[in-house]
């Protein structure tokens, strides 16, 4: 009986501390991005759906985003050749719209908007008490510290992650 009750213990303990360790890793990895001060910079985005791989780039100039551009590729295709792929520009920025029907292309945003939405949308999915035990909220950087992937993986749903993965910050 003992056992239980210290196995019980270290479950709810871990599990509350792994959300503040996610939270603590957020918040120092926003803060490096703070410090860099950067206003033109280009970030990727890799989405991934079965055997689909889709990759979006944003552009900021003086912290304006002033080009999208996608890449889809399969798997079953010769690397570097594309099934999709156009660039936005300028006025023509977010004139796109979803490609897949599963999920919708990244939108033409700052790397600020999507520390915000990773915050806002995603780490915070994992405060449901009625899910806590199953579910998961993952926030990892790059070896710069800076935004590399963060989402949530529901209970007892394999496909049903929410989830940014950052593949590159360029500045």
């Amino acid at each position: 009986m003992k056992f239980y009750i210290i196995a019980l213990f270290c479950v709810l303990a871990f599990s509350g501390l792994a959300k503040v360790y996610e939270e603590e890793k957020f918040n120092e990895s926003l803060q490096t991005w703070n410090n860099l001060q950067k206003s033109t910079y280009s970030y990727t985005v890799v989405l991934f759906f079965g055997n689909t791989i889709g990759r979006t780039t944003i552009k900021v100039k003086d912290g304006k985003v002033v080009e999208r551009a996608y890449k889809e590729t399969n798997l079953f295709h010769t690397p570097g050749q594309y099934v999709n792929a156009w660039t936005e520009r300028c006025a023509s920025v977010g004139t796109h719209t979803g490609v897949l029907e599963y999920y919708d292309i990244v939108p033409a945003v700052t790397l600020d908007d999507v520390y915000t939405y990773c915050h806002d949308q995603v780490l915070t999915q994992d405060q449901n008490p009625e899910d806590e035990e199953e579910s998961q909220a993952v926030f990892e950087t790059n070896e710069n510290g800076l935004i590399a992937k963060c989402a949530f993986y529901p209970p007892y749903c394999f496909d049903c992650e929410w989830s940014v993965y950052v593949e590159s910050v360029v500045y």
